[in-house]
């Protein structure tokens, strides 16, 4: 259960971060095309003098490294996409699109993984506890043998015996090795104790932590969607300047860069969402 329990959330994170990677992919061939088409703009501006070579270049010089920054995006996706089918043990699809991560509500775990450890191992130990002292109990044993006794054949039946009885073994010293070994169990039995109340707590913090980073992320991208409202907003009155020549192409540039980052930082903090509801899924068990 514990090797299936860790190989699942190996899973989960893996699918996860190369979601990530599509949705990058995605959004700058998406912002590539756009800027190809804001491109032609340009050069049709260029040819009436409302622009120069130069601001040509420029975006030119964005659409090349969009086109780059694909690539790569490309190449990291099926390098995270192999990863996952390897995991998985199936065959790679080519092609595949990933589905948005759905990952489960926080469940209530009645019984934890450490209870169930320190219940098997207390009860190892008090096993271990018995299977020594059961040495020390009286033991009866059942013997018996025959035989013949006998130098000649004549009434040979007569020569034959049996004998039988009772052995009974009753320890009486064993250098206080019984008593030792009650030690050792009871430190252990102790240890546990201990190890169960540390786990409890440690368990407690760490599921605390997560949902507070989880709060904290969650209100961090309502405010983020709403400045990406507002980003997008700007953007779409910047192309229509652009258009007649009314604003810089530097400044439109800036604007899509800023755009894009917004975008990047909220697929970031989503994907940091997800990681941290399959964290808290996996120690919460």
């Amino acid at each position: 259960d514990e090797i299936l329990h860790q190989v699942k959330k190996n899973v989960t994170d893996t699918y996860i971060m190369a979601y990530q990677l599509q949705s990058q992919e995605d959004f700058t061939t998406e912002m590539k095309l756009d800027l190809e088409n804001r491109l032609k703009v340009v050069g049709l501006l260029v040819k009436k003098g409302l622009l120069s070579q130069s601001d040509y270049l420029l975006v030119q010089l964005d659409v090349d490294s969009k086109k780059l920054e694909t690539q790569q995006l490309e190449a990291y996706f099926k390098t995270a996409l192999t990863q996952l089918y390897n995991l998985c043990g199936i065959p790679t699809e080519p092609e595949n699109r990933l589905m948005s991560p759905q990952l489960d509500g926080q469940a209530e775990t009645q019984d934890f993984f450490y209870q169930k450890r320190f219940k098997n191992d207390s009860l190892q130990v008090i096993a271990d506890r018995q299977v020594f002292e059961n040495q020390y109990k009286p033991h009866i044993g059942v013997y018996g043998n025959t035989g013949l006794n006998a130098v000649t054949l004549n009434n040979l039946p007569h020569y034959f015996g049996l004998s039988a009885g009772l052995r009974l073994t009753i320890p009486i010293y064993d250098g206080e090795q019984k008593k030792y070994k009650a030690l050792q169990s009871q430190l252990k039995y102790e240890s546990l104790e201990e190890y169960k109340k540390n786990s409890k707590i440690q368990l407690e913090n760490n599921l605390e932590n997560i949902l507070v980073q989880m709060k904290s992320l969650k209100e961090n991208l309502l405010l983020l969607d709403s400045q990406l409202g507002n980003q997008e907003k700007i953007l779409e009155i910047y192309k229509e300047k652009l258009v007649y020549g009314q604003v810089s192409v530097i400044d439109y540039l800036n604007v899509v860069q800023n755009y894009k980052l917004r975008v990047y930082t909220k697929l970031q903090m989503q994907t940091n969402l997800w990681l941290l509801r399959n964290q808290y899924s996996f120690i919460n068990w």
